[in-house]
């Protein structure tokens, strides 16, 4: 009986010990350099789950000689995710497009590694480092929902 109860009790505690729903907005600055050059301001939506991340991150700007624009969804993995103080690395992959005015789209597999301050805390800076459509750097703000048990 006293088995029972220990195995009965382990989910519920597991589930308090860290949020399984973080819901994560970004605002920032990005750069692709490749044979187009592409500098833009990038708002993103995240969710995440344990260590995992689904992020998708919307640009806008100067994309050689005219307007263009950047969609990227991908994955990401975070060591510490929910850390309150230091900094929290993480990598992933995924998929982007890229095109703008007078230019064809094109489409790329990416890869990314990143660090952000408190993934544990509402709010923190992010810096971001990654390949596909050239290199990319990205720069910027992260806030952060959490349930409402999680301590603020």
């Amino acid at each position: 009986m006293a088995l029972a109860a220990v195995v009965l009790a382990a989910p519920g505690a597991s589930a308090q010990t860290a949020p399984q729903g973080v819901t994560e907005l970004s605002a920032g600055a990005a750069v692709a350099w490749s044979h187009r050059d592409f500098y833009a301001v990038e708002l993103g939506a995240g969710r995440r789950s344990g260590q995992a991340r689904l992020a998708l991150a919307a640009a806008g700007g100067r994309l050689s000689d005219g307007w263009g624009g950047r969609v990227e969804a991908r994955g990401q993995f975070v060591l510490l995710p929910f850390a309150r103080i230091g900094l929290g690395w993480y990598g992933g992959m995924g998929a982007a497009w890229m095109g703008g005015a007078g230019q064809r789209g094109a489409v790329y597999l990416t890869a990314v590694t990143g660090v952000e301050r408190a993934p544990g805390r509402p709010r923190g800076w992010f810096v971001e480092a990654g390949v596909g459509g050239g290199v990319r750097v990205s720069a910027g703000m992260r806030w952060r929902a959490f349930p409402n048990w999680w301590p603020q």
